[in-house]
């Protein structure tokens, strides 16, 4: 497998209940190319390390995993994927799916690749997704950003007044090989993630749920966001170092 098209970036922390799902998604794809699966644990303590590493002893060519012994993120390293992930990508393309997420149409990565090898101007491409609420409350919606497939432009993504699906994106590598500082210093990756796609061209939305997002899942970023002592301390923090992002990414 040399000749790599696309590479799937993935982060997983303590998420032993969803790795497996997540993991038999990205390997049931359909497609005429070859892809790799860059994972990165951060120091899981659940077991979902172990989970990882039978599934890379079953797929050696295509998953290579990072295990962490210390948790990066607890070290206020934020931006995992454009450290650890997005250097060693080989592929022409990055898709991206957190390891509580999952992909649920086998032909996501031979849709969205095509539609890019055709238009070398878009930078990114994106779909809607299911979003699936676990605990207390159970529910499954879609997270649908437009109604019908639809270009976007630059401006349009960066003044986006809804969220696109981390899950679903696809886009170009070589605007990830030297990021900037406002990426790196982001308190979260996606946002930094579409300007820097805003920046290198166009979007392309395809208006179907190609993939599922887990609102609030244990070990998730909304879940350490949004519960725990001091949380409304955290959420102002984060506000005020997204100011300071888009202000660095606007000079």
């Amino acid at each position: 497998m040399d000749d790599i098209k696309v590479s799937i970036c993935t982060l997983s922390y303590n998420q032993k209940d969803y790795i497996a799902q997540c993991l038999d998604g990205l390997l049931a794809q359909r497609c005429d190319f070859d892809y790799e699966i860059l994972i990165h644990d951060d120091a899981s303590t659940d077991g979902t390390a172990d989970i990882i590493r039978d599934y890379a002893s079953r797929y050696p060519d295509i998953i290579k995993p990072i295990f962490e012994t210390e948790n990066q993120f607890s070290k206020n390293i934020k931006n995992i994927s454009g450290i650890f992930n997005f250097p060693r990508a080989r592929g022409e393309y990055i898709a991206m799916c957190e390891g509580d997420d999952y992909w649920n149409d086998t032909n996501k990565l031979q849709l969205q690749s095509d539609y890019l090898d055709v238009h070398p101007q878009c930078s990114m491409c994106f779909t809607s997704a299911y979003q699936e609420s676990t605990g207390v409350v159970i529910s499954k919606t879609q997270m649908r950003p437009y109604e019908g497939d639809r270009i976007l432009t630059p401006v349009e993504i960066i003044n986006k007044t809804v969220s696109y699906p981390t899950a679903s994106l696809m886009m170009r590598a070589e605007l990830f090989k030297n990021l900037p500082d406002y990426y790196m210093q982001a308190p979260i990756g996606d946002i930094p993630m579409q300007l820097t796609m805003a920046a290198g061209g166009y979007g392309y939305y395809i208006d179907k749920p190609m993939c599922a997002y887990r609102y609030f899942a244990p070990g998730s970023w909304t879940r350490d966001m949004y519960t725990g002592e001091g949380f409304k301390t955290k959420q102002q923090s984060y506000e005020k170092q997204l100011i300071q992002m888009y202000d660095d990414f606007d000079d």
